[in-house]
């Protein structure tokens, strides 16, 4: 369903959406995700409402990479807190270049699916958040 609305240009147009599926899908996960990735997530939304600026969501990137640095675990790609984090980290840019959206979902979705498989849970979001994009183009 991710690979229809990329192909169909629905995600580059709905930016606001990719980041809303991602966030959604990172409640899934959140037992794995540590506080400073919590609070990320926070500034994450707030930016999204425009109640946090583009320096903010920086700052929230840039502890959260400071938080894998000082893991012993933070470059270990197998380790579902890692990835937690890093999957929160796929939501804290603030994707103004819509090409790079499928790039930035598939990452996030890597990361996501190392921590725990949601299939059901993550295509009940798509098809909630995408309800308009897919009856338009019969998915």
């Amino acid at each position: 369903m991710l690979a229809h609305l990329a192909r169909e240009g629905e995600l580059a147009r709905h930016p606001k959406l990719c980041f809303q599926f991602m966030a959604q899908c990172c409640t899934l996960i959140q037992e794995w995700i540590p506080p400073v990735a919590k609070q990320a997530l926070e500034v994450a939304w707030r930016y999204w409402k425009q109640q946090a600026s583009e320096e903010n969501l920086t700052a929230a990137r840039v502890r959260c990479w400071k938080h894998l640095d000082a893991s012993k675990a933070g470059s270990d790609l197998d380790d579902r807190k890692t990835c937690a984090v890093r999957a929160v980290i796929c939501c804290l840019y603030p994707l103004s270049v819509p090409e790079e959206l499928p790039e930035v979902l598939h990452t996030f979705l890597e990361f996501f699916d190392t921590v725990e498989h949601h299939p059901s849970e993550q295509t009940r979001i798509l098809k909630e958040l995408f309800a308009a994009q897919l009856a338009e183009h019969e998915c």
